[in-house]
């Protein structure tokens, strides 16, 4: 498998069983996937149960003790394995059409001011929610490349993202154990805060996947 998924979970298996179904549907590239969950009472518990018979084949970690300790662990884990590519999924996902862009992984083997493929962004994303802010795409006449650091605000200039952007997994495997987090709601804000200094990210015309901001699973962040 070329890439690894790592997907977070707590609570919504409802909504990882629809992220899962979209995976299977739209993600062609030959791929693992690894999901580090946690649930707050058995009702939720039982509802893992359900997706885990549902969708076979995914290796499934309990979030036992720290968290902390638990993601560097699986990271490890997934790093020792044959995929060259890693990417940090949410929960709250999906996938809406195939992601065809092959050649945009070969970026990250060839050069080396790439930073990450962004399956979230496209020309079509205008404005952020997170901010309910404007967020304008860059200049996009010379293919879907942009200098992050001199983006719009909002999501253009937000390269740290685990939310389906695809990384080097020997990259991510050293870059993550050095930086502070403890909870999986702190791990992209320590790494938006710490980004890796690679000045670019690519993209599709179009997203491939879809963030679903419909509840909230931590009290961390309004």
């Amino acid at each position: 498998a070329a890439l690894d998924l790592l997907i977070l979970s707590k609570d919504r298996a409802c909504q990882l069983d629809a992220l899962l179904r979209s995976i299977r549907a739209f993600l062609t590239i030959p791929h693992r996937i690894h999901i580090l969950y946690t649930s707050s009472n058995l009702a939720f518990e039982r509802g893992y149960d359900l997706v885990r018979r549902w969708h076979p084949g995914i290796h499934w970690v309990d979030e036992e003790g720290t968290f902390r300790l638990t993601y560097l662990r699986l990271l490890e884990y997934i790093a020792s394995g044959p995929g060259r590519y890693l990417m940090p999924v949410m929960d709250d996902m999906i996938f809406i059409r195939p992601f065809t862009a092959h050649r945009l992984l070969g970026l990250l083997d060839e050069d080396e001011d790439v930073l990450a493929v962004s399956l979230r962004l496209g020309e079509n994303v205008t404005y952020c929610y997170v901010r309910n802010i404007d967020t304008i795409p860059p200049d996009f006449s010379n293919g879907y490349r942009w200098t992050w650091k001199t983006a719009s605000s909002g999501y253009w200039n937000y390269p740290m993202s685990v939310d389906a952007n695809i990384y080097r997994t020997a990259e991510m495997a050293q870059y993550l154990p050095t930086i502070p987090f403890e909870k999986a709601e702190t791990v992209e804000a320590s790494m938006a805060g710490h980004p890796i200094d690679r000045p670019h990210m690519v993209c599709e015309a179009t997203p491939t996947v879809l963030n679903l901001a419909v509840n909230q699973g931590q009290h961390t962040f309004e």
